[in-house]
């Protein structure tokens, strides 16, 4: 798995402006907390997800949750004071500080890259603000195959530069928008080449201590009596590999709880990080993405944020300006979709429906008789993927259009699910016609959608 690329399905609107108002009132909010607590204490029970949910409204804690093991090993449980990496949702903090470091006049959006590191591609034309907005070009290394065999090892900046340079650039600056997490690897190396010192330092100095943030700060080896280990599961949970922090640097090195995270989120746009002018730059969206953030739609709301994603670490940290309220959500276990569980938390917040899912059916086998009645090409007039189901090696498989197969597992001759990306499929017992189902239901994200055989 890549680190720090997990986004919220979806389409992400594109903001030019938007400045912040304090709701006085949340009649459109009605937070069934009881609710929530079940759905996330019955994903951990069914060892689907562990996770820490804190939501905050005006500045002021309206929910926190706990669910899971910081070590499931020592049988640490998750706490308020347990550390997460957080993964891409480091690419906030490292913007403020590039905003800070600018209106202290240390640096300047149009500041070539040449000035700090000339032997980048493009070097002379790619500025601060294109790496801010993932407008360089420079191509990201964790794309590469070989990323898996060196991201447990140290590096040096030399060293990782290294690795940088070696590839083309992917266009040329400002041609278009590309997530690159070489882009605020290098943001922290000029940072470090600024202040002079190195970027945990600069972390503490200008983040964590004026904040009075204890537990916020550049990560190093996972302690298990203070930070949670990462897991994945494959017939129980299994602890993933620890990718070493100088690789990721301003891209994905940090950590933090819940707690911090969402105050960090809160107080950006509460003017406490950043003046105005940044912040309204840092929210000016080109292509969907802004000074390390970008928009998370729900329904009518619009969440600012991002998301993160390190070895076995999701996350998640956005604000609604219009609401007054920031949403974070860490994991450090998934064997189920992240998506739907900040759908589960959103819609629990916004007083819609939330469906506790129903664990306690079995997985079956089927015969190849029975699996061959499922298969076909479907199309959906509410979907533009089409979807391939087929069998291979003895296993019923679907495909999207333009995406890789998944298996199905069958929870009765008519449901299958693909749990990691909580996908339902439920076929119409009435659509059998020539030995083939002609009709099935795609249930998704909180959506249902109809698909017939082509």
């Amino acid at each position: 798995m890549n680190f720090y690329t997990a986004v919220i399905l979806g389409v992400v609107l594109t903001i030019t402006t938007m400045t912040q108002t304090k709701a006085t009132e949340h009649n459109n909010m009605n937070l069934n907390r009881s609710q929530l607590s079940q759905y996330l204490d019955a994903l951990n029970q069914n060892h689907k997800a562990m996770s820490a949910v804190y939501i905050s409204v005006q500045g002021q804690p309206v929910f926190e949750h706990y669910a899971g093991s910081a070590s499931v090993a020592n049988r640490v449980p998750l706490s308020a004071t347990t550390r997460f990496r957080i993964g891409s949702v480091t690419k906030t903090y490292t913007a403020v500080l590039v905003m800070q470091a600018i209106e202290q006049q240390k640096l300047r959006l149009d500041s070539p890259l040449s000035r700090y590191f000339p032997d980048i591609p493009n070097a002379d034309g790619i500025t601060i603000q294109h790496l801010l907005n993932h407008r360089s070009g420079i191509h990201s290394f964790t794309d590469e195959p070989d990323y898996p065999t060196y991201m447990t090892k140290a590096k040096t900046q030399a060293e990782m530069l290294d690795i940088i340079v070696q590839y083309p650039a992917d266009f040329e600056p400002d041609e278009r928008h590309a997530y690159s997490n070489s882009n605020y690897v290098l943001l922290g190396y000029i940072l470090e080449s600024v202040y002079q010192k190195p970027l945990a330092n600069i972390i503490a100095e200008h983040l964590s201590e004026p904040q009075q943030f204890t537990a916020t700060l550049y990560g190093d080896a996972i302690d298990s009596e203070t930070e949670a280990s990462s897991y994945y599961y494959a017939d129980g949970w299994q602890l993933s590999p620890e990718t070493h922090l100088s690789i990721p640097h301003g891209a994905g090195a940090m950590v933090s709880t819940a707690k911090e995270a969402n105050q960090f989120i809160s107080r950006l746009f509460q003017g406490k990080l950043v003046s105005d002018d940044s912040l309204q730059a840092m929210i000016r969206l080109q292509d969907g993405y802004g000074f390390g953030l970008y928009a998370l739609p729900f329904h009518e709301h619009t969440f600012l944020g991002h998301n993160g994603s390190i070895d076995g670490f999701l996350s998640a940290n956005a604000y609604n300006p219009e609401d007054d309220v920031a949403i974070t959500v860490l994991s450090n276990a998934m064997n189920y979709s992240f998506n739907d569980i900040l759908i589960a938390v959103l819609s629990s917040l916004y007083g819609k429906e939330l469906l506790i899912p129903d664990f306690s059916a079995k997985a079956q086998a089927l015969n190849e008789t029975t699996m061959t009645k499922l298969t076909g090409d479907f199309s959906s007039e509410d979907l533009p993927l089409d979807i391939r189901v087929f069998i291979e090696n003895q296993k019923l498989m679907a495909q999207a259009s333009g995406q890789g197969a998944f298996p199905l597992t069958a929870y009765s001759e008519l449901e299958f699910r693909f749990d990691p990306a909580g996908i339902v499929i439920k076929y119409d017992a009435d659509s059998l016609k020539s030995n083939k189902f002609q009709r099935f239901t795609l249930i998704q994200g909180g959506g249902k959608f109809l698909y017939n055989m082509k």
